[in-house]
């Protein structure tokens, strides 16, 4: 190629216009070429290129999509790149992250060794802490408006952000205290230190915030329900905080805030209760589950409908069987309609072989014909169990496992598979039942 004859600076800059002009994306196919244009291409786009470079086109042209696709893959570079050399009128992220890596080095200083690089890397995490990537390039491109009264400047609570990343107490104490000293306002970035703590697993920092509300927040107002703490709005969100524990899988984190609820004798609402085991469940964590039923609440704590339907969604069985201890009525418990129905129907609806056997073990009534749904009026789409698990083709081995406990067949009906049809025929000569014969489709499908 005769571009590589020329002085490097010129390469490069016929390289920046050829970027420029052509845009990130058409550019970053022509990297093919050879590998010297693949590299120089490669370093202008994620060096010289303005934000403005992935957003220029159509949102939802193939182009932008996958501009957008390159500087995702690419962040953690091009945001170290970019704050090195700042140009764009919308600087605000980057600026952000050059005061956020400087304060880093400058906390951790020079006997630990940190490089601007290592800096840099630590701040990146931290803040994908905070937002997944896509939520980082909405922000460097100012598209999300919830941000736009963050300053470029770092604030009180950027630095406590700071000291929970470096796991710092003592820092994060004092920061606290001046927190305390000016009411500093929420900053929209990292609002909520308890949570980033929770999010790195830094138990320490965990019990220092709560030592702060115990010392400096020793009464609530009366009724106060575990919200947000008077006169600074969102500041630590416990019910919020227990949410992300439970998310991730931290068992000592979670007891220590429920504990904490406990000790300040704050009001439990079953709402609160409840979204707390439904994000336990989700885990499909059998020791987080037992652990949040066993949290005392005023009323007795139960399992709704909703938990357990996405217990059986998410197929542990020994979760699904843990709850089942805690519910209202049990499979085997009779009960009006649909209540006496469904928690064998969400069993076979989540297609889990392991998690329909934990329900029939439990005794659940086979012979039971009822609404598949709360919603549907008594006469309209009434189902056996077995029934049902016909309904969908994938669920034979679940319409099986219900025959061998001894479900009622029935009559054959018309509009029968041919599978199903076989199937229940099998049943019926194991039983010991007339054979009603192969499957035959002038039969099965009259007319």
């Amino acid at each position: 190629m005769l571009l590589l004859d020329f002085p490097p600076e010129i390469f490069q800059r016929i390289i920046h216009e050829f970027v420029s002009s052509t845009g990130v994306a058409e550019a970053w196919k022509a990297r093919r070429v050879c590998r010297t244009f693949a590299n120089e291409v490669r370093q202008d786009v994620l060096a010289f290129q303005r934000t403005t470079a992935f957003t220029n086109q159509l949102p939802h042209t193939q182009s932008s999509i996958i501009a957008r696709r390159i500087l995702a893959s690419n962040l953690r570079i091009y945001l170290a790149n970019r704050s090195k050399n700042i140009l764009d009128a919308n600087d605000f992220l980057l600026v952000k992250l050059k005061n956020f890596a400087g304060y880093l080095s400058q906390q951790c200083g020079p006997e630990t060794k940190t490089t601007r690089q290592e800096s840099q890397k630590l701040v990146y995490k931290l803040f994908k802490k905070r937002w997944d990537k896509q939520g980082m390039i909405r922000i460097l491109h100012r598209e999300d408006r919830t941000y736009t009264r963050s300053t470029r400047d770092l604030s009180v609570w950027d630095k406590l952000a700071v000291a929970i990343a470096i796991d710092e107490v003592n820092l994060v104490r004092a920061l606290l205290l001046q927190i305390q000293r000016v009411q500093a306002p929420i900053d929209e970035i990292f609002r909520n230190p308890l949570i980033l703590a929770i999010k790195y697993h830094r138990e320490g920092i965990i019990q220092a915030i709560l030592n702060y509300i115990r010392k400096y927040h020793p009464l609530y107002p009366p009724g106060f329900n575990g919200g947000p703490l008077p006169g600074n709005p969102d500041l630590f969100e416990p019910h919020a905080a227990i949410l992300e524990a439970i998310d991730q899988k931290q068992h000592s984190i979670t007891q220590t805030l429920v504990k904490f609820y406990q000790e300040r004798k704050l009001k439990f609402h079953k709402d609160d209760y409840n979204n707390w085991l439904l994000k336990a469940v989700g885990t499909a964590d059998l020791i987080m589950v037992k652990q949040i039923l066993a949290t005392k609440i005023k009323s007795s704590p139960k399992v709704i409908q909703t938990t357990f339907t996405q217990a059986c969604r998410v197929g542990n069985p020994e979760v699904v069987a843990s709850l089942l201890d805690h519910m209202p009525f049990k499979p085997n418990t009779k009960a009006a309609g649909f209540l006496q129905f469904f928690q064998l129907i969400a069993a076979i609806d989540s297609g889990h072989t392991k998690v329909v056997q934990v329900v029939l073990d439990a005794g659940a009534d086979l012979s039971h014909c009822g609404p598949v749904h709360r919603d549907l009026t008594p006469g309209y789409d009434f189902r056996s169990p077995l029934e049902h698990a016909l309904n969908d083709d994938f669920k034979f081995p679940i319409a099986k496992m219900i025959l061998d406990r001894g479900a009622h067949i029935g009559g054959f009906f018309p509009y029968m598979s041919e599978s199903k049809w076989e199937l229940l025929r099998q049943a019926k000569i194991t039983r010991g039942e007339n054979d009603v014969g192969e499957w035959n489709y002038e039969v099965t499908f009259p007319g």
